[in-house]
């Protein structure tokens, strides 16, 4: 997961990657994280949504590669 992280994490945008952070790591509200970041809570979950497919497919990726 931590090369996955790594990899997706050099893709995206900084806020990108924060937005999920706040989220999916640290727990905070769509609402919260939109107020730390300043951007709007639609933007926030996009932003999380988009990380979360970025890492399902990198991990598949390295589990592919891992298997050849």
């Amino acid at each position: 997961m931590e090369e996955a992280a790594a990899r997706v994490r050099g893709r995206v945008a900084p806020h990108t990657w924060e937005a999920f952070r706040l989220t999916a790591v640290e727990g905070l509200s769509g609402a919260e994280a939109a107020a730390r970041l300043g951007v709007r809570v639609a933007t926030v979950f996009a932003a999380r949504k988009n990380v979360q497919r970025m890492l399902r497919d990198v991990l598949g990726e390295l589990d592919r590669a891992a298997d050849g």
